[in-house]
């Protein structure tokens, strides 16, 4: 049976199973519904283990989607943290 083809309650049960963040990534590569459904474990996850260094590396990037995402599943910003914005 197709993983794509398993009831979506279950998709969260079978991602809480894998190891990393590496195979939690891979997995939701595996199909784009998959990763509708494994994105949000892989940022949750990725919050938990990284979410001050995701965070600034999100910014050092110009990665405002996945800023605003990480800030979205609760990463938190540092207490002494300046937000500026340059005009485009």
């Amino acid at each position: 049976m197709p993983l794509v083809y398993l009831p979506p309650e279950l998709v969260p049960i079978i991602a809480g199973h894998l190891k990393s963040e590496t195979d939690l990534n891979c997995f939701a590569q595996t199909s784009q519904c998959l990763y509708r459904w494994v994105n949000p474990c892989l940022y949750r996850c990725a919050v938990q283990n990284m979410g001050e260094a995701l965070l600034h590396w999100a910014a050092s990037k110009g990665q405002l989607q996945t800023l605003l995402r990480l800030l979205a599943f609760g990463a938190k910003l540092p207490a002494n943290t300046r937000i500026t914005t340059t005009d485009s």
